[in-house]
């Protein structure tokens, strides 16, 4: 707007000079205060989930609509309004080539609870790591095949059962989803996947 004007007051005066377009806006823009408009409906209801969450009930919702109206930032604008010490806030982005990499974005979602587990303190790891130790321990070899970075929190690796070709894909998605239950019951995780139509195929299922 500042270049348009300026623009006019130049074309109504006799001097006519060049200018750099935009340097008004990009300072206003920096400057401006960040809006969160009309969102306080979905707001309140994730806030309700959380609530639920916290008191062992498990929920899900489905934020949908075209492509650029705001979804993300309604996630965005939860967390910043919760405390997050109460949970395990967990995301993952799909894009249209995750379709073909199967349970990438389980791993991404798992790797990022890893890497926030590995900064708390001792004790809380210990209790962490116990269900996996007992619950998991058969699953152990399938599981740190598929997602490596699980190998130190099991205290041994078991072997890899050979099975049909045909029964593979169903076994890891058994496997995974004992896992990812065993993960829920262990921490209170809320998980965000964002444009969840481009997921893979298992996670999906999971």
């Amino acid at each position: 707007m500042s270049d348009v004007d300026f623009a006019i007051d130049k074309i109504n005066s006799a001097q006519v000079d060049n200018f750099i377009a935009g340097q008004k806006d990009a300072v206003a823009a920096i400057n401006r205060k960040r809006l969160f408009i009309v969102r306080e409906n979905e707001l309140e209801l994730l806030c309700l989930g959380l609530g639920h969450l916290l008191k062992g009930k498990n929920n899900s919702f489905l934020i949908y609509g075209k492509s650029g109206i705001g979804k993300t930032e309604i996630v965005r604008e939860f967390k910043a309004h919760v405390d997050d010490n109460k949970f395990d806030f967990i995301s993952a982005k799909s894009n249209r080539f995750t379709p073909t990499q199967p349970y990438s974005i389980l791993r991404q979602l798992i790797i990022e609870l890893l890497l926030k587990i590995s900064t708390i303190d001792k004790e809380s790891r210990k209790i962490f790591k116990a269900p996996l130790n007992t619950e998991l321990t058969g699953y152990s070899g399938i599981i740190c095949k598929i997602i490596p970075e699980m190998r130190e929190w099991f205290e041994k690796v078991g072997e890899i059962d050979v099975v049909e070709k045909e029964k593979e894909s169903d076994r890891i998605i058994h496997v995974l989803s004992v896992l990812f239950s065993t993960l829920c019951n262990t921490r209170k995780l809320v998980v965000f996947i964002d444009d969840i139509q481009w997921v893979d195929k298992i996670t999906f299922n999971i």
